[in-house]
């Protein structure tokens, strides 16, 4: 059984968000604000299209650029989510919000492990093929707008 170099290639460019340069994401959110966490969100919604995209057209050149972008912006929104879970709650609730923040992480991984149930369990999966990737990116870009119920953060200030 040979490996394909997609997978491979792939994980190499998400895991270009471990780089160097990415040490200069805590000042991108600082300059931004909450518009990082939109921008860290985007990357989620780019490489699901690019992942649909490869299943129809069998583009790699698209997986392997929305891997790049997915790799950027989610070191963008993994510095964003951390400095939201720390400074909005009181000191004495911090556990309580990375409790809540787990929870719904969480649950992430188990509509990940549904959809592949009902991929597995579909009696013909080709029915699936297109109907679970359009719901993942449906559902990704319409939680797009819900970074605008985080609080601002004048409001987050533990002053």
């Amino acid at each position: 059984m040979s490996l394909s170099p997609i997978p491979l290639t792939i994980s190499f460019m998400v895991s270009l968000r471990y780089l160097p340069p990415h040490q200069l994401d805590p000042w991108v959110d600082h300059v931004l604000g909450l518009l990082t966490l939109f921008l860290g969100s985007l990357g989620y919604a780019v490489y699901i299209s690019a992942l649909w995209c490869y299943q129809i057209q069998k583009a790699a050149w698209l997986t392997i650029l929305a891997g790049a972008i997915l790799g950027i912006s989610a070191g963008l929104l993994w510095v964003v989510q951390g400095a939201i879970m720390m400074s909005c709650p009181l000191e004495k609730d911090n556990g309580k919000a990375f409790g809540i923040f787990w929870a719904i992480f969480q649950f992430g991984a188990f509509i990940g492990s549904v959809t592949t149930l009902l991929r597995r369990a579909a009696p013909a999966p080709s029915q699936l093929a297109h109907t679970l990737p359009s719901w993942l990116l449906a559902s990704s870009v319409l939680a797009l707008p819900l970074q605008t119920i985080v609080r601002g953060d004048a409001k987050c200030s533990q002053s």
